[in-house]
């Protein structure tokens, strides 16, 4: 569950990591990648449109970095 953000700053941390999950998703979606977190979509996209108009979108580069920590960590847990 992702917990209500409370600062400018937490919000664009927060709406990093939703777009990260969505675009993780949609990767799964494709059939490009499999395993890997349960997205909540809309609260994702609850969370980003709020950062918008907030004005504290996160930057590309945010986003992969969330993305790269995701593949890391869930590519440990994958054991043969």
């Amino acid at each position: 569950m992702i917990r209500e953000p409370h600062t400018g700053k937490e919000l664009q941390i927060v709406a990093a990591g939703c777009e990260a999950l969505l675009q993780l998703d949609s990767a799964r979606l494709y059939g490009l990648v499999t395993g890997g977190p349960i997205v909540n979509v809309d609260r994702c996209e609850q969370l980003i449109a709020r950062a918008k108009r907030e004005g504290c979108s996160p930057s590309e580069a945010q986003v992969d970095a969330v993305l790269q920590l995701i593949v890391r960590e869930y590519g440990k847990r994958k054991k043969p």
